[in-house]
């Protein structure tokens, strides 16, 4: 496809008032001094197709503006412009004017915002139909690039290298040139070869990153082992004790312990003997007391009759005392819902009077016609007398449907307050009802509690009497067991010979000499173990460093790999260009292998340097060059604009269709022969006046010839 300017009209846009470019899809030049509009050509031609100025900014003044830097209100802003695409005509047109609203009860009209108006082919259209349009002109072939961007790549020498990231510049590039596949790069080295065997279908990115974290851990766990072999060494001992003589020394305490063990058995049986005594002579005293507690009991066996009769009536008094409680509660409850609804009753019955005032109100409103506006809110004339009856019935059938709406609404409020009412009268009744059960109960509680407390008082009176003292000596078995008491006292008082403190710290003792022993012959364990951890520590060492080693290999081969293909792109890539070299891999301070970057290099006198470093007139034949190579892989040409022009004393050639932006030389700038040219000076060396006056006169008209946009058709 092939795009090019027909011609280009800018009406009230930023400086320029009214102009029109007509380059009939010819290669322009565009003279004027700064600030005089040429760049504003470009911004012009951004903004009717994609809303962006050059420095692809949105947020840009395109109204004209006065000496204040304030916009000048009231015009319209306009661009147009008829490509030519494939040779056929395609008109643009893009519009954007102010939008004053008057609001109501004012006079003065107020600017609320501007509205934009497109034209396609001089048919009306909306934005979002604008857009898609100017969209489907290029169409994309790489993904997350936006045909906007290709349109601005190829028709802006510096886009490309200054406004995209390098990610996108990249990925652009390998677009163009094609990436290569890991078996390309394999197979133009021989070196690599073992590189299908060892990715095993992986990715180059993913197996480096587990030859990285492979190598990260296996170097963890090598350093982490010296310390550890160091750490074991030096809790070896220098010299080891005779294990042997400890081992039999400790079999001759174990044997000793035994009969030491033995003696204190037989002690203990002894004492066990002691303590049966001790806990016979516990049983039988108990059994006295038993005993005695029978004798007292069938002493007074009429009493504890007596507090067993008690104890019944006390229990019947704990639970009358708790019914009454409960009644009272009860009582004090149903007061309370009966206070409370008496007082809502009294609320309701308020309620009830108050809607059926408002019923009474509303069914004497009537409708009136005294608010009824008959002039023209806008103007103030009289509205005429079809909108004043229509109104007025409008209002009525208005007014009447409101009232019916309020009538029904009360009504209905009435009937719900009568229901309400109603039930809560019941429930009031019927709590005053169980009210009345609950205190004639409680009546009969009360006169019950009072009968029990006088009978727990009469008990009281008799078991209050002092009982006859018992006699111990009439019974066989409290005498019985007096005697077997007396019996096993007399056996418990005879002393007994215990040696079981000195045969307990003896055995302390033995326990002693056995443990310190026991340390000795641990510490020999402890130090085998050691020994035999130092053997495993190394070999797992030696076995750690071989499998770095290998990694190590495969981290040259992966690096050496991405040198290679580096290489092999950056050439592929490069000879789409004449003017412009990439460079997509720079070296990795980490020693990682090469890092993916896109930094354009510019020829300058046979020499490569970077695009920023770069004159603009390198820089922009650089841009060139790129246009030449995306225009060819989009199949697509458009008008390019060169600002700056003049500081480029040659381009390359191109097919696209060239608008030159150019700031011509300032009087003073130019040569002295020059100037003496123009204004007709035959003698340099001795001026006249008349020629003195004629430069002055040639330097009044140069300086007005670039004080206003000059536009050059190359034929």
């Amino acid at each position: 496809m092939n795009i090019k300017l027909n011609w280009l009209h800018l009406k009230n846009f930023k400086g320029i008032k009214d102009f029109k470019l007509i380059a009939g899809g010819k290669n322009v030049s565009i003279y004027a001094d700064n600030g005089k509009g040429k760049t504003t050509l470009m911004d012009a031609f951004l903004w009717l197709l994609f809303n962006k100025d050059s420095n692809d900014n949105t947020n840009f003044t395109v109204k004209p503006q006065n000496e204040l830097g304030q916009d000048i209100h009231h015009l319209q802003t306009e661009v147009e412009a008829e490509l030519l695409v494939n040779g056929q005509p395609l008109r643009l047109k893009k519009m954007q004017e102010e939008k004053w609203t008057t609001k109501r009860g004012s006079d003065v009209a107020e600017l609320t915002g501007n509205t934009t108006s497109y034209w396609y082919n001089e048919v009306p259209i909306k934005a979002g139909e604008y857009k898609a349009k100017i969209d489907n002109l290029i169409k994309s072939q790489v993904d997350n690039l936006n045909n906007e961007n290709i349109f601005k790549m190829i028709t802006n020498p510096l886009f490309f290298n200054t406004k995209l990231p390098w990610q996108d510049r990249r990925k652009i590039l390998l677009e163009i040139s094609g990436d290569l596949t890991n078996e390309q790069v394999i197979a133009s080295d021989k070196s690599l070869s073992k590189l299908i065997e060892i990715l095993n279908g992986r990715s180059i990115d993913d197996y480096k990153l587990v030859v990285a974290d492979k190598l990260k851990a296996l170097k963890k766990e090598r350093d982490n082992i010296p310390p550890r072999i160091d750490e074991l060494t030096l809790s070896l001992p220098n010299e080891e004790p005779d294990y042997e003589a400890i081992e039999k020394e400790m079999q001759e305490y174990k044997e000793t312990l035994q009969g030491v063990e033995l003696l204190l058995t037989n002690a203990a049986n002894k004492a066990n003997e002691h303590n049966k005594k001790y806990q016979e002579l516990y049983r039988l005293k108990n059994q006295l007391e038993s005993v005695k507690n029978r004798i007292v009991t069938s002493a007074g066996t009429d009493r504890a009759k007596l507090i067993q009769k008690k104890t019944e009536l006390i229990n019947g008094e704990n639970i009358l005392k708790s019914n009454i409680f409960n009644l009272r509660t009860q009582i004090e409850n149903h007061q309370r819902n009966i206070d409370y609804g008496e007082h809502e009753l009294e609320k309701l019955r308020e309620e009830w009077k108050t809607l059926n005032e408002k019923k009474a109100e509303i069914m004497v409103m009537e409708f009136t016609t005294e608010n009824i506006e008959t002039n023209c809110p806008t103007c103030g004339q009289a509205l005429p007398f079809e909108i004043i009856e229509n109104k007025m019935a409008e209002l009525k059938t208005n007014f009447e449907n409101s009232k019916k709406r309020e009538l029904e609404q009360v009504i209905l409020k009435i009937k719900q307050n009568k229901e309400a009412g109603f039930s809560l009268k019941e429930r009031v009744e019927r709590d005053k009802k169980e009210k009345e059960q609950l205190e004639k109960e409680l009546l009969e509680k009360e006169s019950k509690l009072k009968e029990l407390s006088v009978a727990i008082a009469e008990l009281d009176k008799k078991i209050s009497e002092p009982l006859p003292e018992p006699d111990y000596s009439k019974d066989a078995e409290y005498l019985e067991l007096c005697g077997k008491i007396e019996r096993l006292q007399t056996e418990l008082e005879k002393p007994i010979e215990d040696k079981t403190n000195e045969l307990l710290q003896k055995k302390a003792d033995i326990q002693i000499e056995i443990e310190a022993r026991n340390k000795i012959l641990n510490i020999k364990e402890e130090i085998t173990k050691k020994k035999a951890r130092i053997e495993e520590l190394k070999a797992e060492e030696k076995r750690i460093a071989n499998q770095i080693a290998e990694l190590e290999g495969h981290k040259f081969l992966l690096e050496r790999f991405a040198v290679v293909k580096a290489d092999l792109l950056e050439d592929r890539i490069n000879s789409q260009f004449k003017h412009v070299r990439f460079k997509l891999f720079e070296d990795n301070i980490t020693n990682e292998g090469g890092k993916p970057t896109c930094i354009a290099l510019v020829n300058t006198n046979g020499s490569y340097v970077k695009f920023e470093d770069a004159n603009l007139a390198g820089q922009i034949n650089a841009g060139l060059d790129i246009i030449q190579a995306l225009s060819k892989f989009y199949g697509v040409q458009a008008p390019i604009f060169i600002d700056n022009r003049e500081s480029v004393s040659e381009i390359m050639k191109l097919d696209s269709q060239i608008i030159n932006l150019i700031k011509p030389p300032t009087w003073d700038e130019l040569d002295k022969e020059v100037q003496y040219k123009l204004a007709g000076v035959v003698n340099y060396e001795q001026p006249t006046m008349l020629d003195m006056a004629n430069i002055e006169k040639a330097k009044k008209a140069w300086n007005e010839r670039n004080n206003s946009l000059r536009v050059e058709v190359e034929e």
